[in-house]
């Protein structure tokens, strides 16, 4: 684990490091491109009590849309807020079985090493405690659906330096890790995208590809492939097999030939926010940002 400077490594220590870091290296042997060491974090930065109360406090809003749900008490999406990254969408209930199953031997394997941790299961003299059946459960049940949350919301944290024109594309992507965003979150999927995400370190930006409507939804693609691959049928089958949603975007329900030529691109350039110490400039960033959001869990 790498830490940017003392103050980060403090915070990450006492918030959830000190709880995997004696399991560390088997929790990373276990894969999953870092969805289930962000899951282990969620779980680990708060204490099993906690934890029983969030739960019990979040049955009041089950009801409730799902924004209501993801906003935080104050109507924010935070990525501090652990309501907020609770109500991420997982698409649980639209899973194949194999892959539930699989979900649940990986949330069995967690538990099994935040128990080895010794560091979550305490009493209230800080000394290891053993966990009954219900507690074991409840954790469990936690993991699933901070993994499916994570794997259906979380970016490839990246770099990447483009440039678009009539002329010519190119690119070089440099990759930081994985984060979760709640507000980015609340973007769905289309073929068709009218906006896209890319990232400044730790900072993601939204910026529109095309003129959208007030009242529209603003659509991402999930992953970039998608803009060259004009078989509906190939389109839906990797959107389910990785985020277990059948994509209904307007070019799917129409089944209408998809090609990068019908994407408007041509002309736009990322705008340089870079200053000679290779750090963001603020009001370069605020000028050219149209969203910007803290990173919730970075690997």
């Amino acid at each position: 684990v790498v830490f940017c400077n003392e103050e980060c490594r403090s915070k990450g220590w006492n918030k959830f490091h000190m709880k995997e870091c004696p399991v560390f290296s088997q929790l990373h042997r276990l894969g999953g491109g870092g969805a289930f060491i962000s899951a282990y974090r969620i779980i680990a930065a708060h204490n099993l009590d906690e934890l029983k109360g969030f739960v019990t406090q979040f049955q009041k809003v089950f009801k409730k849309s799902p924004l209501d749900q993801i906003h935080n008490e104050d109507q924010i999406c935070d990525s501090d807020s652990y309501r907020s990254i609770y109500f991420l969408e997982g698409n649980i209930k639209n899973m194949e079985t194999k892959k539930l199953y699989c979900l649940s031997i990986i949330a069995f394997i967690m538990t099994q090493l935040l128990i080895k941790s010794n560091r979550f299961f305490v009493n209230n003299t800080g000394d290891k405690s053993v966990p009954d059946i219900e507690d074991v459960i409840f954790i469990g049940s936690l993991f699933i659906r901070h993994i499916a949350g994570v794997c259906c919301n979380a970016y490839g944290v990246k770099e990447t330096p483009v440039i678009v024109n009539k002329k010519n594309f190119s690119k070089q992507e440099l990759s930081i890790g994985s984060g979760t965003y709640i507000a980015e979150s609340l973007f769905n999927h289309s073929c068709i995208p009218s906006a896209f995400i890319f990232f400044y370190g730790n900072v993601g930006v939204c910026r529109a590809t095309r003129y959208i409507p007030s009242g529209s939804q603003v659509n991402i693609c999930y992953i970039e492939i998608y803009y060259s691959e004009p078989d509906r049928n190939i389109r839906r089958k990797s959107l389910f097999d990785a985020y277990s949603f059948i994509c209904n975007c307007d070019v799917c329900l129409s089944n209408c030939k998809l090609s990068l030529s019908g994407i408007k691109m041509s002309g736009f350039t990322f705008p340089k926010l870079r200053t000679k110490d290779n750090r963001v400039s603020r009001n370069d960033f605020e000028n050219t940002a149209s969203l910007k959001k803290e990173l919730c869990l970075i690997i």
